[in-house]
Protein backbone atom coordinates (compact mmCIF):
# COMPACT_ATOMS: atom_id res chain seq x y z
CA UNK A 1 0.00 0.00 0.00
CA UNK A 2 2.21 2.91 0.95
CA UNK A 3 5.33 1.22 -1.80
CA UNK A 4 2.69 1.13 -4.13
CA UNK A 5 1.75 5.34 -3.29
CA UNK A 6 5.30 6.20 -3.08
CA UNK A 7 6.07 4.86 -6.40
CA UNK A 8 3.23 6.49 -7.97
CA UNK A 9 4.33 9.82 -6.56
CA UNK A 10 7.95 9.48 -7.50
CA UNK A 11 7.18 8.55 -11.09
CA UNK A 12 4.44 11.79 -11.24
CA UNK A 13 7.00 13.76 -10.30
CA UNK A 14 9.75 12.21 -12.49
CA UNK A 15 12.26 11.46 -9.67
CA UNK A 16 14.51 8.31 -9.40
CA UNK A 17 14.84 6.33 -6.88
CA UNK A 18 18.17 7.09 -6.22
CA UNK A 19 17.28 11.22 -6.16
CA UNK A 20 14.05 10.48 -3.78
CA UNK A 21 17.03 8.07 -1.40
CA UNK A 22 19.21 11.00 -1.44
CA UNK A 23 16.40 13.01 -0.20
CA UNK A 24 15.91 10.83 2.52
CA UNK A 25 19.15 9.54 3.50
CA UNK A 26 18.64 5.96 2.19
CA UNK A 27 19.89 4.25 -0.98
CA UNK A 28 17.82 3.65 -4.20
CA UNK A 29 18.17 -0.29 -3.24
CA UNK A 30 16.33 0.42 -0.11
CA UNK A 31 13.82 2.60 -1.57
CA UNK A 32 13.14 -0.01 -4.54
CA UNK A 33 12.49 -2.54 -1.70
CA UNK A 34 10.38 0.14 -0.31
CA UNK A 35 8.19 0.50 -2.92
CA UNK A 36 7.48 -3.28 -3.86
CA UNK A 37 6.34 -3.09 0.36
CA UNK A 38 9.46 -5.42 1.26
CA UNK A 39 11.22 -3.33 3.73
CA UNK A 40 9.26 -0.84 5.92
CA UNK A 41 9.86 2.45 6.23
CA UNK A 42 10.76 4.48 9.53
CA UNK A 43 7.86 6.32 10.83
CA UNK A 44 10.52 8.97 10.76
CA UNK A 45 11.17 9.18 7.39
CA UNK A 46 7.65 9.79 6.65
CA UNK A 47 7.96 13.77 7.36
CA UNK A 48 10.59 14.08 4.55
CA UNK A 49 8.83 11.75 2.07
CA UNK A 50 5.69 13.95 2.76
CA UNK A 51 7.41 16.75 1.73
CA UNK A 52 9.51 15.41 -1.32
CA UNK A 53 6.79 13.89 -2.97
CA UNK A 54 4.21 17.10 -2.08
CA UNK A 55 1.62 15.04 -0.30
CA UNK A 56 -0.02 15.23 2.90
CA UNK A 57 2.00 13.40 6.02
CA UNK A 58 -1.60 12.01 7.31
CA UNK A 59 -1.95 9.89 4.08
CA UNK A 60 1.68 8.66 4.40
CA UNK A 61 0.94 8.34 8.21
CA UNK A 62 -2.48 6.19 7.59
CA UNK A 63 -1.08 3.97 4.87
CA UNK A 64 1.95 3.22 6.94
CA UNK A 65 0.04 2.23 10.16
CA UNK A 66 -1.93 -0.27 7.93
CA UNK A 67 0.97 -2.03 6.55
CA UNK A 68 2.22 -2.13 10.04
CA UNK A 69 -1.72 -3.81 10.78
CA UNK A 70 -1.58 -5.89 7.97
CA UNK A 71 2.15 -7.90 8.82
CA UNK A 72 0.53 -8.49 12.30
CA UNK A 73 -2.57 -10.24 10.75
CA UNK A 74 -1.97 -11.38 7.52
CA UNK A 75 -1.69 -15.09 8.11
CA UNK A 76 -4.44 -15.32 10.73
CA UNK A 77 -7.28 -17.12 10.23
CA UNK A 78 -9.49 -14.61 12.25
CA UNK A 79 -7.80 -11.67 10.75
CA UNK A 80 -11.07 -9.75 9.90
CA UNK A 81 -12.99 -10.74 12.67
CA UNK A 82 -9.92 -8.96 14.99
CA UNK A 83 -9.87 -6.04 13.27
CA UNK A 84 -13.42 -5.45 13.45
CA UNK A 85 -13.33 -5.93 17.07
CA UNK A 86 -9.86 -3.77 17.32
CA UNK A 87 -11.78 -0.94 15.21
CA UNK A 88 -14.44 -1.05 17.91
CA UNK A 89 -11.73 -0.73 20.61
CA UNK A 90 -10.27 2.30 19.24
CA UNK A 91 -13.69 4.03 18.68
CA UNK A 92 -14.66 3.34 22.32
CA UNK A 93 -11.57 4.49 23.45
CA UNK A 94 -11.86 8.20 21.57
CA UNK A 95 -15.06 8.25 23.51
CA UNK A 96 -13.81 7.86 26.58
CA UNK A 97 -10.57 8.86 28.64
CA UNK A 98 -8.89 5.96 28.45
CA UNK A 99 -8.04 7.08 25.04
CA UNK A 100 -6.19 10.48 26.24
CA UNK A 101 -2.67 9.93 27.26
Amino acid sequence: MLGKRIKELRLKLGISQRKLGAYIELDAGFISKVEKDEKPLNRLHLKKLSEVLNIDEAELQKLWLANKVYKVVADEELAKEALVLAEQKVEYLKKTDYGKK
